[in-house]
């Protein structure tokens, strides 16, 4: 696989998916966000520049936030806030 914009060449795909694996793995058991360990993996595994690594993580949260937020909503865990009839009733809702 190719990956000119990174101006990587010749790339591995099932090495790509591996790394993917073991870094989504290390994540979910630590606890912690993908992108401490995605970072230092981007710059110093495979030599992105700083701008690139920053992009890239960017891009990945985006895919992320929007895969999860249709998930909740297809679930019915959004709540829309609405407003009150204006008889007095209170309506709470969680946004």
């Amino acid at each position: 696989m190719n990956l000119p914009i990174a101006e990587f060449f010749n790339v591995s795909a099932p090495l790509t998916c591996y790394i993917g694996l073991g870094l989504g793995t290390l994540s979910g058991l630590l606890g912690i966000g993908g992108g401490v360990v995605l970072m230092p993996t981007m710059l110093y595994g495979f030599g992105f520049n700083i701008r690139k690594a920053a992009g890239t993580g960017i891009a990945v949260i985006l895919v992320v936030a929007v895969i999860g937020t249709l998930q909740h909503a297809r679930l019915a865990n959004v709540h829309c806030a609405r407003r009150s009839s204006g008889r007095g009733e209170r309506r709470h809702s969680v946004i």
